[in-house]
């Protein structure tokens, strides 16, 4: 089994909500790791809380293995009775934005991406998005796990009811923004069934500002303990500064992992 130790931010209902939200995904018939025996609740360890679940390996499935989950993920019926909670990643990223500090940003440039990020709140608004059961808004092969009886779900801190669009178009960036070969995204989207750079063009150029600045935002983060990151970062905040047109050409690091051998951690 995996004991997950979480952060001292995390609360009690939060981490039980993992717990509720495998065993509803196991109920609906998506595999993920389930709670272990009897252990059905949090347990507090040292001031921090514990959960156990399965241990499912530490093999990734294919781009098809994991379009397919993604796609059985989303056409499972909302999990209303669970508490899901709603996420607003437009407040998020304000809210990380005001807390960066001089050293970090500019307030000029704190003050354009702010005005940045509300014009594209304002296109992403007057999309009609669809809901559905979604994971982390940027899903990997680092948040599935290949067991002998198929893909698996693990890492459920972020599973919401909300629309599908950051789950499809996650491999999509891992292509137009840092280069990933453009096969795996094939792979993934065919498997999928929907194209979202293609078929749902609008929301794809409708969630690629939000996504930029929340991947810029981790690494302006990351380059307050880790001055290697500060390069990245400045590049980062540049591209989008510049209102440049995708594709990009940032380096993969802490946002997501862009082929099944690669790891980073978004957290």
């Amino acid at each position: 089994m995996i004991a997950k130790v979480h952060g001292p931010h995390v609360e009690y209902i939060d981490a039980l909500r993992q717990i509720r939200t495998a065993r509803a995904l196991l109920a609906a018939g998506i595999p993920t790791a389930g709670p272990v025996g009897r252990i059905s609740h949090p347990i507090a360890a040292r001031r921090l809380l514990v959960t156990f679940t399965e241990d499912l390996g530490t093999q990734h499935p294919s781009p098809s293995q994991l379009g397919d989950l993604v796609a059985r993920l989303h056409r499972t019926a909302p999990l209303t009775r669970i508490g899901l909670p709603a996420r607003d990643l437009v407040a998020e990223a304000a809210t990380r934005l005001d807390l960066l500090p001089p050293a970090a940003i500019t307030d000029r440039d704190r003050a354009h991406l702010h005005r940045f990020l509300a014009e594209a709140a304002a296109g992403y608004d007057r999309i009609e998005w669809p809901r559905a059961v979604t994971t982390h808004g940027d899903i990997g092969f680092r948040n599935a796990a290949l067991t002998p009886y198929g893909p698996a779900l693990i890492d459920l801190e972020t599973v919401t009811v909300s629309h599908p669009g950051f789950d499809q178009a996650a491999m999509a960036w891992d292509r137009d923004v840092f280069g990933a070969d453009p096969a795996v995204y094939a792979e993934f989207s065919g498997a999928y069934g929907y194209d979202i750079t293609t078929s749902g063009a609008p929301m794809y150029e409708a969630m690629t500002p939000i996504f930029g600045i929340t991947a810029y935002l981790a690494y302006a983060e990351w380059s307050r303990t880790q001055p290697e990151a500060r390069f990245e970062a400045e590049h980062r905040r540049h591209t989008l500064l510049a209102r440049r047109p995708l594709p990009w050409d940032w380096t993969i690091g802490l946002t997501r992992t862009a082929t099944p051998d690669r790891t980073e951690n978004s957290n």
